[in-house]
Protein backbone atom coordinates (compact mmCIF):
# COMPACT_ATOMS: atom_id res chain seq x y z
CA UNK A 1 0.00 0.00 0.00
CA UNK A 2 1.27 3.28 -0.80
CA UNK A 3 0.77 6.81 1.43
CA UNK A 4 0.46 9.92 -0.66
CA UNK A 5 2.29 12.71 0.91
CA UNK A 6 -0.54 14.77 1.48
CA UNK A 7 -1.91 12.13 3.81
CA UNK A 8 1.18 12.23 5.81
CA UNK A 9 1.42 15.62 5.83
CA UNK A 10 -2.08 16.51 7.05
CA UNK A 11 -1.29 14.22 9.68
CA UNK A 12 1.45 15.76 11.18
CA UNK A 13 -0.51 19.03 10.90
CA UNK A 14 -2.97 17.29 13.03
CA UNK A 15 -0.89 16.31 15.39
CA UNK A 16 1.03 19.45 15.94
CA UNK A 17 -2.10 21.12 16.68
CA UNK A 18 -3.05 18.64 19.51
CA UNK A 19 -1.91 19.67 22.83
CA UNK A 20 -1.99 17.57 25.94
CA UNK A 21 -4.30 18.47 28.79
CA UNK A 22 -0.88 19.05 30.77
CA UNK A 23 1.10 21.48 27.95
CA UNK A 24 -2.16 23.61 28.59
CA UNK A 25 -1.72 23.22 32.27
CA UNK A 26 1.59 24.83 32.53
CA UNK A 27 1.17 27.64 29.31
CA UNK A 28 -1.89 28.66 32.06
CA UNK A 29 0.75 28.56 35.08
CA UNK A 30 3.09 30.49 33.13
CA UNK A 31 0.62 33.06 32.39
CA UNK A 32 -0.37 33.06 36.13
CA UNK A 33 2.80 33.46 37.22
CA UNK A 34 4.03 36.37 35.00
CA UNK A 35 0.76 37.98 36.04
CA UNK A 36 0.72 37.78 39.77
CA UNK A 37 4.41 38.38 39.42
CA UNK A 38 3.49 41.69 37.77
CA UNK A 39 1.41 42.42 40.38
CA UNK A 40 2.71 42.12 43.42
CA UNK A 41 6.18 43.06 42.27
CA UNK A 42 6.05 45.12 38.69
CA UNK A 43 6.32 48.88 38.83
CA UNK A 44 7.36 51.28 36.18
CA UNK A 45 10.69 50.28 35.96
CA UNK A 46 10.45 46.58 35.80
CA UNK A 47 7.50 44.11 34.51
CA UNK A 48 7.65 40.89 32.78
CA UNK A 49 6.01 39.88 29.99
CA UNK A 50 5.33 36.66 28.13
CA UNK A 51 5.90 35.65 24.29
CA UNK A 52 5.23 33.29 21.76
CA UNK A 53 2.36 30.70 20.71
CA UNK A 54 1.72 28.91 23.75
CA UNK A 55 3.10 31.85 25.67
CA UNK A 56 7.10 29.78 26.38
CA UNK A 57 9.13 32.78 26.37
CA UNK A 58 9.59 34.89 29.41
CA UNK A 59 10.68 38.37 28.57
CA UNK A 60 11.97 40.68 31.54
CA UNK A 61 11.64 44.34 30.44
CA UNK A 62 13.15 47.22 32.06
CA UNK A 63 14.95 50.41 30.62
CA UNK A 64 18.72 49.40 30.15
CA UNK A 65 19.36 53.20 30.13
CA UNK A 66 20.82 54.04 26.71
CA UNK A 67 18.80 55.30 23.21
CA UNK A 68 21.65 53.47 21.17
CA UNK A 69 20.98 50.10 20.13
CA UNK A 70 24.16 48.33 19.96
CA UNK A 71 24.93 49.97 24.33
CA UNK A 72 21.50 47.62 24.85
CA UNK A 73 22.12 45.02 23.41
CA UNK A 74 25.60 45.25 25.00
CA UNK A 75 23.90 45.23 28.54
CA UNK A 76 21.31 43.00 27.83
CA UNK A 77 24.51 39.97 26.72
CA UNK A 78 25.70 41.40 30.51
CA UNK A 79 22.49 40.49 32.13
CA UNK A 80 21.49 37.30 30.49
CA UNK A 81 23.96 35.27 32.78
CA UNK A 82 21.49 36.09 35.32
CA UNK A 83 18.91 33.39 34.21
CA UNK A 84 21.32 30.72 33.92
CA UNK A 85 20.85 29.31 37.46
CA UNK A 86 17.49 28.54 36.41
CA UNK A 87 17.64 26.49 33.56
CA UNK A 88 15.94 23.28 35.38
CA UNK A 89 13.27 25.08 36.46
CA UNK A 90 12.24 27.05 33.36
CA UNK A 91 12.22 23.69 31.69
CA UNK A 92 10.44 22.21 34.32
CA UNK A 93 7.61 25.15 34.20
CA UNK A 94 7.65 25.06 30.48
CA UNK A 95 9.45 27.71 28.79
CA UNK A 96 11.44 27.55 25.92
CA UNK A 97 13.24 31.12 25.84
CA UNK A 98 14.19 33.79 27.99
CA UNK A 99 14.87 37.31 27.32
CA UNK A 100 14.80 41.58 27.66
CA UNK A 101 13.01 43.75 26.22
CA UNK A 102 14.17 47.32 26.80
CA UNK A 103 11.28 49.14 27.98
CA UNK A 104 12.31 52.24 25.76
CA UNK A 105 13.37 51.16 22.87
CA UNK A 106 11.76 48.02 22.59
CA UNK A 107 14.36 46.18 21.84
CA UNK A 108 14.47 42.30 22.43
CA UNK A 109 16.94 39.46 23.19
CA UNK A 110 16.11 35.69 23.89
CA UNK A 111 17.69 32.53 24.21
CA UNK A 112 16.42 29.27 23.86
CA UNK A 113 16.32 27.54 28.06
CA UNK A 114 18.21 25.09 26.62
CA UNK A 115 21.36 27.06 26.04
CA UNK A 116 21.34 27.76 29.75
CA UNK A 117 23.99 26.71 31.66
CA UNK A 118 22.12 25.33 34.88
CA UNK A 119 22.90 25.25 38.80
CA UNK A 120 25.52 23.07 38.65
CA UNK A 121 28.10 24.47 36.15
CA UNK A 122 26.87 28.04 37.79
CA UNK A 123 27.76 26.36 41.60
CA UNK A 124 30.85 25.20 40.10
CA UNK A 125 31.88 28.58 38.98
CA UNK A 126 30.89 29.71 42.36
CA UNK A 127 32.90 27.46 44.36
CA UNK A 128 36.06 28.01 41.49
CA UNK A 129 35.38 31.56 42.34
CA UNK A 130 35.63 31.52 46.17
CA UNK A 131 38.72 28.89 46.07
CA UNK A 132 40.79 31.52 43.76
CA UNK A 133 39.84 34.26 46.35
CA UNK A 134 40.64 32.86 49.65
CA UNK A 135 43.99 31.51 48.03
CA UNK A 136 44.25 35.17 47.07
CA UNK A 137 43.63 36.17 50.42
CA UNK A 138 46.15 33.51 51.90
CA UNK A 139 48.99 34.60 49.27
CA UNK A 140 48.40 38.74 50.67
CA UNK A 141 48.41 37.29 54.75
CA UNK A 142 51.73 35.26 54.23
CA UNK A 143 53.41 37.96 52.51
CA UNK A 144 53.67 40.52 55.25
CA UNK A 145 54.77 37.69 57.03
CA UNK A 146 57.38 36.77 54.81
CA UNK A 147 59.06 40.64 54.59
Amino acid sequence: MRVRPAFVALLLIAACACRSDDEKRLEAERVESVRYSNEAHGSPELRWDTGGKHHTTIIRVQPFGSKDPDEVRAAMLREMPNYDAGKEQMEKEGWTHVGFRDRDTGIEMTKPVSELRGIDAVMADWEAEKGARQEEEHKQQAAPAQQ
